[in-house]
């Protein structure tokens, strides 16, 4: 029978961990990943939606890391910050400890410009910041890790900008431009105003909904058996290490664009978009 928090365990009584089963051994093999620049310290790779960073519960091998293990051996590149699993778009590495403390450094006192772009419900025009602190819902809530609005919580800050809109369908692209760098914080902060990313699991479904699917993660979310992701992508980012300034751009994959119906090949991703987010 499972053991309930409170429980008191003996020193004679046998306990069984029960695990999910492990991904694919030969999973990293198989992946795909983008390379967007390289050099003697610097990887910039363009990690795909669905794929995460580093070993979780379920996904023991088919990871961001278990990949640059396969690729590079012993002085693997370690990646310099966070991307959600569903989210795509530029992950920069470190191929050297010095510019892994650099960067490290620089993210954690706002000196990395960072960009993305997002699909949302709803209407967003011109620019909005939403400046809310941000903790975890921990106990408040079914689902633990969800970042929720809390007067005590960490400083966040975000910066959004309207690019599109489509009338019939009410949805929105939007340039986001986080200032701070919070678990979740730009889906936290589009949900908090009312503009959930489109195909936000978390965010967007609820946590109800959230709880099921971890329990069940097999369940397809797209009416034609595919999983849906959400619709943010990393696009940019730019900083400098040693007077040299670096500045990586990364279009967003087709599957974004398939999220939704907002433009079926992808074609309003046009120049004038592309030159605002560029040069934001």
């Amino acid at each position: 029978m499972p053991l309930k928090p409170a429980l008191r365990l003996r020193t004679d009584m046998p306990v069984e961990l029960w695990r999910h089963k492990p991904d694919d051994e030969d999973a990293p093999s198989k992946l795909t990943i983008e390379v967007l620049f390289e050099d003697e310290r610097v990887l910039a790779l363009h990690k795909p939606a669905g794929l995460v960073i580093h070993p979780t519960s379920r996904h023991l091998y088919r990871t961001v890391t278990a990949w640059l293990k396969l690729r590079y051996g012993t002085n693997w590149p370690r990646p310099c910050h966070r991307l959600d699993g569903d989210t795509s778009g530029v992950l920069i590495c470190a191929k050297s400890k010095a510019f892994e403390r650099h960067m490290k450094i620089a993210f954690s006192k706002s000196q990395v410009k960072k960009s993305y772009i997002a699909i949302i419900h709803g209407e967003l025009v011109g620019t909005r910041t939403v400046n809310t602190p941000l903790a975890l819902q921990g106990k408040r809530g079914l689902v633990r890790i969800k970042m929720v609005p809390d007067p005590e919580g960490q400083h966040s800050l975000t910066n959004f900008e309207g690019l599109r809109y489509d009338p019939a369908l009410n949805l929105s692209l939007v340039a986001c431009f986080p200032k701070t760098g919070r678990q979740h914080q730009i889906r936290a902060h589009l949900s908090s105003i009312g503009h959930p990313i489109v195909g936000d699991k978390l965010y967007g479904f609820g946590d109800a909904f959230f709880d099921s699917l971890s329990k069940n993660p097999s369940v397809q979310l797209n009416a034609n058996g595919t999983k849906m992701r959400h619709a943010l992508h990393a696009n940019r980012i730019a900083f400098d290490f040693e007077g040299k300034h670096h500045d990586i751009v990364c279009r967003p994959p087709n599957d974004f664009f398939k999220v939704t119906q907002l433009a079926k090949d992808g074609s309003f991703f046009c120049t004038d978009v592309a030159q605002t987010l560029g040069s934001s």
